[in-house]
């Protein structure tokens, strides 16, 4: 635009320069007394009298006729110069909305860059959650394979004796059925003679345990031999009832231990024997038999 300014600006000044070379010097009278143009100095005394002479009226028509023409001439250039701007200025407006509409257009193309890289950030980022619960599967899949399951299973006993001062003992068999030892392994069993069936929700309480109690491992597939004793003696009376299936010999516990991954693990159990303890039928009770 400034360019454009400059032209016209430029213009103007060529065309003023112009018709002030075409007018003629207006004639003056010296003041010598030595006439410069047509007009004759006279005495004061006397009306001024004007002289024409054909010279000086061809020179008044060609001034007027070249200062015609050269207005003409510089009208035409400045009717071309002016289309000329009008030209340029189209130029400019049509290169002005070409560069719009590249503009717009790579604007256009760069969204639909951003789009696609969005899309392809949340497949990856889907991709990458399916790997990662893949993989947790597939850990909790290897882990459940080769972790150490240790349970309770029936074994021995020993019936009450009055003469031998003997007491119920139980004798359940702990097994790990896992691939993997089960470490820091401990227990805690009680039996007693308690009412068939029974209550619901029955606390089971059982002893305590203290901070020496013996910790041990059991390797896969090995077993380890425990044993409770009853608390006390029972009298015949309590003995008689186990005959009525009103009381039955039960023996419940839990046991403690931690597998090869680190996670501790318990295993929780509960058996009443139906006959003589030695002999007799293990069963497992309705409560108390859960492990982790």
């Amino acid at each position: 635009m400034n360019l454009i300014f400059y032209l016209l600006a430029i213009v103007m000044l060529q065309s003023a320069a112009s018709r002030k070379e075409h007018y003629p010097p207006t004639s003056q009278t010296s003041s010598k007394g030595g006439a410069t143009g047509t007009r004759a100095q006279l005495p004061e005394a006397a009306a001024p009298i004007y002289r024409f002479d054909a010279e000086d009226t061809q020179n008044r028509t060609a001034s007027v006729e070249g200062e015609r023409d050269s207005k003409s001439s510089t009208d035409l250039w400045l009717v071309g110069l002016t289309g000329g701007l009008f030209l340029v200025g189209l130029a400019q407006a049509g290169l002005f909305w070409w560069q719009l509409w590249l503009i717009r257009a790579s604007l256009k193309d760069a969204q639909k860059a951003a789009e696609a890289a969005t899309t392809g950030a949340e497949a990856a980022k889907e991709a990458a959650e399916a790997t990662r619960a893949s993989v947790d599967k597939m850990q909790e899949i290897a882990e459940r394979q080769l972790r150490a399951y240790v349970g309770v299973e029936t074994g021995g006993g020993v019936n009450q004796d009055f003469e031998k001062r003997t007491f119920f003992e139980l004798d359940p068999i702990l097994t790990n059925s896992g691939q993997t030892p089960a470490y820091k392994l401990h227990h805690i069993a009680r039996l007693a003679i308690l009412p068939f069936p029974l209550p619901f929700a029955f606390n089971f309480p059982l002893p305590p345990v203290y901070d020496e109690h013996s910790l041990g491992v059991i390797g896969a597939g090995k077993q380890y031999k425990i044993f409770a004793l009853a608390e006390r003696m029972y009298s015949q009376e309590e003995i008689d009832e186990l005959a009525t299936l009103e009381k039955r010999l039960f023996i419940y516990g839990i046991v403690h231990y931690t597998d090869v991954f680190g996670w501790e693990r318990t295993t929780k159990f509960c058996y009443y024997v139906l006959g003589d303890p030695g002999q007799g039928t293990w069963i497992l009770s309705s409560q108390h038999n859960e492990s982790t």
